[in-house]
């Protein structure tokens, strides 16, 4: 099933994206962030290590994902790419948007968790499509 799968690409995928995700939230949009949801980042910190190694999981599913579909889609960085952000639009985006639509996430988170979902299904996508060590392999 996983045959074609670029593995180094989706480690260095799952590793680049969880670290964006740092940036995202832990930096560049860390103060929006917490006056949009109310987390306590006190309380947030004393849950330890569980949730980044959850996090860091969850890029890393993403990427397997996209290492088993880029291949099947596309070829090379903005083939990877491309196939990113389609996902994104037709999977990640409305399974995302049922958190705003039918629960109680508030609307001003919704601009930072989509776009840093969108852009880690896109970099994904690039890197397991475009990094490639040795010749490429058909599609199984």
């Amino acid at each position: 099933m996983f045959k074609g799968t670029n593995w180094i690409g989706v480690i260095v995928a799952g590793i680049v994206t969880w670290l964006i995700g740092a940036l995202w939230y832990g930096m560049i949009f860390k103060d929006a962030w917490i006056a949009a949801t109310g987390v306590d980042p006190d309380a947030a910190a004393s849950s330890g290590m569980t949730p980044m190694i959850l996090g860091f999981g969850i890029q890393l599913l993403i990427a397997v994902g996209m290492g088993w579909l880029v291949p099947r889609m596309a070829d090379g960085w903005m083939g990877g790419l491309r196939t990113g952000l389609f996902s994104w639009v037709f999977l990640g985006m409305p399974v995302q948007a049922y958190g705003f639509v039918y629960m109680t996430e508030p609307m001003e988170v919704l601009p930072m968790d989509f776009g840093y979902v969108a852009v880690t299904f896109m970099l994904s996508g690039a890197i397991v499509g475009g990094l490639r060590f040795g010749p490429k392999s058909a599609p199984a």
